[in-house]
């Protein structure tokens, strides 16, 4: 599109096709007084020409994109349902854990009572069992000076 007003940098002409406050009426109306017939049906004749570009532009760029975008959808259900069973499993261990945190509790209780015992059991039997070393010692000598003997 060939515009007069390409280089004005004030964004607030109505009369530029690309500012922000573009009025269609009062282009129109500034062209019907400026222009001759021709040149009309030139201007016309352009604007068709980069509508149908722009046109074809867009279409290729959202058949570029559409299967960025069918990807993107299908990534981010997966991600979705992912979340999901993820936050499932979460909870179940969460409760496990709590489980395992009641039974470890629950053992150490029963335990802590019997631990004294086990230990007094456990140095008694160390002590016969030294008792058991002293009584068969003399056998174990007897033994082993009758070899030394015999030798």
């Amino acid at each position: 599109m060939n515009n007069e007003k390409e280089g004005n940098e004030d964004k607030g002409d109505p009369l530029d096709i690309g500012s922000i406050s573009f009025n269609s009426e009062a282009y129109l109306s500034d062209l019907f007084r400026k222009k001759s017939l021709h040149e009309l049906v030139q201007i016309e004749e352009d604007m068709v020409h980069n509508v149908r570009q722009l046109d074809s532009k867009m279409q290729q760029l959202v058949y570029e994109n559409y299967n960025k975008f069918l990807t993107a959808t299908s990534t981010v259900k997966k991600m979705q349902n992912d979340f999901m069973e993820m936050g499932k499993k979460m909870e179940i261990l969460s409760k496990r854990m709590g489980n395992i945190a009641a039974l470890s509790k629950d053992f150490s209780a029963a335990f802590s009572k019997h631990r004294t015992n086990v230990s007094q059991l456990s140095e008694a039997n160390k002590k016969v069992e030294e008792l058991q070393f002293l009584l068969c010692l003399p056998e174990k000598l007897r033994v082993s000076i009758g070899r030394t003997e015999e030798l």
